[in-house]
């Protein structure tokens, strides 16, 4: 087995001090959190109106039991405004709107105004406090498993639970509250500044395609008290699984008549049995399905997103829980003898896998369809699933398209990921290419990366790939403390994950700044930096420890014995520095 880098005992004591700091933060941040909870929970971005979207609005919920006052919130993302001093009573909504003459007319409620527009294809929408804090974000769309009836259907989106992650797609409902009123033949379905009465109890977790005059998947099997998602596509379908149909199905199911809309159709299976179901108008096309439904597993079907959430202190929320998950095999395996790679779902939602002994007959092949069954586990802040079954759906499937990031991060941990940027070594020897396991640094001049190479992956006997380059790969984690939020790592899978870029390789030209004492005990002073130049330094593993201006000198007397990277940056380049700590 490989193992991730190994940390000095000086990064050990930063963690304690961090820790400790963490926990007087925490407390007081919990301590305001109490007061007041503010969430996105109703959003219409695309009401069935002709040219100007008048009526997008989003509604934002005070889901705490405490009256908060909401002067100098903001939206800093998706649409632009700043609130006045109000104050939100504790389970009260407020709507603010695009254009609040509108919502008054149409409504009959008073509403606050917003700079922008919602896109009607989905976009991310950002809530800060006075301080800049993020109170609530979400990025909406227009496609599975965000529900499709609010995109120009007439219906907005409803967040199903205040208590449950708004992020997440599948638990967000179309508005099913009728308001009389209807705009091209459409009705809107909605509820601006009043209580939410959808309910979570059903989210789905099995998804099925209509479109092509097919279902996709066409037969499915599940577990009893399993709620399955048909979207369509393109083109006009139905759901019709009546027993008027079908006498030997358990229970009636179905959306009614055909509709080309965009829609989605939701229902929850409560009886086993076999069920049979078609598109009305292109039965006799072969355009039918079935799904069988079992007794209930000690393995329930869960999505990957709802598995991987963490706490504030970067510990899964869901340790221990038995599950079933399925998606694609991406990258290789890194236990010979056993299971460790990566599964990832068509939302680049991803999680490990991981068995210390036995590989349960089955080879690891990226491009794999495969459904595992296991627990819930961390290992050192990665969040994976210990499997104890896994069967293999079928081969040769496409890969999610990497997701392109800035940095890397616990949101993204365990999905494919395209870096932002060119880059270059810290240092090049770092790359040793002699079949072992190692670790690379690499910098875009703004950060420093941690690239993992290891030795049961094609790169680790390979020469170093030629930079600068782009680089693509999948995000992982080894932090041995908590809380788990640092030492995380992007693991390439092969060399075409490093796509060399022209431009000049910044650290092989020459070097104008120099560091010294090097090694250092209590300061560091950078000879040729002007005034206008800044200088960062930083750990091993990229984590930020100082920014200074450039007449100043790096502090190093709370530094602990060890190497640290000095970021130069002037406008015309970015130099990397090496600086020894020895006291």
């Amino acid at each position: 087995m490989s193992f991730p880098p190994i940390r000095g005992i000086f990064t050990s004591n930063i963690k304690q001090m961090k820790c400790k700091i963490y926990t007087l933060l925490f407390l007081i941040f919990f301590a305001n959190l109490a007061k007041a909870q503010l969430v996105i929970s109703e959003i219409m971005y695309n009401p069935p109106e002709s040219g100007e979207d008048s009526l997008e609005y989003i509604e934002i919920l005070n889901a705490s039991s405490a009256p908060y006052n909401l002067q100098d919130v903001k939206f800093t993302a998706g649409v632009t405004f700043t609130f006045p001093s109000q104050i939100l009573g504790a389970g009260q909504s407020v709507v603010v709107a695009k254009d609040s003459a509108a919502m008054k007319l149409i409504f009959g409620i008073s509403t606050l105004q917003f700079t922008g527009a919602l896109s009607n294809s989905g976009e991310g929408i950002t809530l800060t406090d006075a301080q800049g804090n993020v109170l609530d974000e979400l990025v909406y769309d227009d496609s599975a498993p965000w529900p499709l009836e609010p995109d120009e259907g007439g219906a907005s989106l409803v967040l199903c639970d205040a208590n449950v992650d708004n992020a997440v797609g599948s638990n967000w409902s179309a508005a099913r509250n009728k308001t009389g009123i209807f705009i091209n033949g459409k009705e809107l379905l909605c509820s601006p500044g009043l209580a939410n009465t959808i309910s979570c109890s059903s989210v789905p977790s099995v998804f099925v395609d209509v479109m092509d005059f097919s279902f996709s998947p066409k037969d499915i099997t599940i577990d009893v008290g399993t709620t399955v998602r048909w979207t369509n596509k393109g083109g006009t379908h139905n759901i019709n699984g009546n027993q008027s149909v079908y006498p030997s199905n358990p229970a009636s199911f179905g959306n009614g008549s055909p509709s080309s809309a965009l829609w989605s159709y939701d229902f929850t299976f409560t009886k086993a049995g076999v069920y049979q179901y078609q598109c009305d108008p292109h039965a006799s096309s072969g355009m039918k399905g079935t799904v069988t439904v079992g007794s209930v597993s000690s393995y329930p079907a869960y999505s990957i997103s709802s598995v991987t959430h963490v706490n504030q202190e970067g510990v899964a929320d869901s340790l221990n829980v038995k599950c079933q998950l399925t998606g694609i095999v991406h990258g290789y395996n890194l236990r010979p003898g056993g299971l460790q790679f990566t599964l990832i779902d068509n939302q680049n939602n991803g999680i490990g896998v991981f068995n210390g002994t036995n590989d349960l007959g089955y080879t690891v092949t990226e491009g794999d369809a495969v459904t595992i069954k296991g627990t819930i586990n961390q290992f050192n802040g990665l969040t994976q699933i210990i499997a104890d079954e896994l069967t293999l759906k079928s081969s040769g499937n496409a890969l999610v398209t990497p997701k392109s990031v800035q940095s890397l991060n616990e949101e993204d941990e365990s999905s494919l990921v395209a870096l932002q940027g060119a880059f270059n070594y810290v240092d090049p020897a770092e790359w040793k290419g002699d079949g072992s396991s190692f670790n690379v640094n690499i910098t875009n001049g703004t950060q420093t990366i941690l690239v993992r190479i290891d030795n049961d992956c094609s790169l680790s006997n390979q020469p170093a790939p030629s930079a600068p380059f782009t680089i693509k790969g999948i995000i992982g984690q080894f932090d041995s403390e908590n809380p788990y939020d640092e030492g995380y790592q992007l693991f390439p899978r092969y060399a075409a994950d490093f796509v060399p870029v022209s431009g000049t390789n910044e650290s092989n030209t020459e070097n104008i700044f120099s560091i010294s004492p090097n090694p250092g005990s209590n300061y560091g002073y950078i000879k040729g930096l002007t005034a206008n130049d800044r200088v960062s330094l930083y750990t091993l593993s990229g984590k930020l420890i100082q920014n200074i201006a450039g007449n100043d000198h790096l502090e190093a007397s709370n530094l602990s014995n060890g190497l640290y990277l000095v970021e130069i940056k002037t406008k015309a380049k970015t130099q990397i520095l090496k600086w020894v700590i020895a006291k």
